[in-house]
């Protein structure tokens, strides 16, 4: 499933993250801030460790930063993991698809 959460200061928006939940994780795929609204505050930190603080709330136990290597998400206590990509295909096509795209 997916969930948009909000953080607001007063009575605006400063910050949206879009997240998809699986397995027993949250990952956190897109965040959108107003930096112009509350410039001596980071809005994206705010709201993902609101974020990480609600997950651990609801009984999740792993938060996916997603990809790039941030010196928030060290600061934040991330570690680093192999990123891999599966591609099978079900069809005939499909399996032509995936060797195709291989090179």
């Amino acid at each position: 499933s997916v969930r948009v959460f909000g953080l607001c200061a007063g009575d605006v928006m400063v910050a949206v993250q879009y997240l998809a939940v699986h397995l027993g994780t949250l990952h956190a795929l897109l965040v959108a801030i107003d930096q112009a609204a509350v410039p001596n505050v980071s809005p994206g930190l705010c709201i993902m460790g609101e974020l990480i603080r609600w997950g651990r709330g609801q009984g999740f136990d792993y938060f996916d930063l997603s990809v790039g290597n941030q010196s928030y998400k060290e600061h934040m206590g991330a570690v680093k993991s192999v990123l891999s990509e599966l591609c099978y295909g079900i069809t005939l096509k499909g399996v032509a698809a995936s060797e195709a795209i291989k090179y």
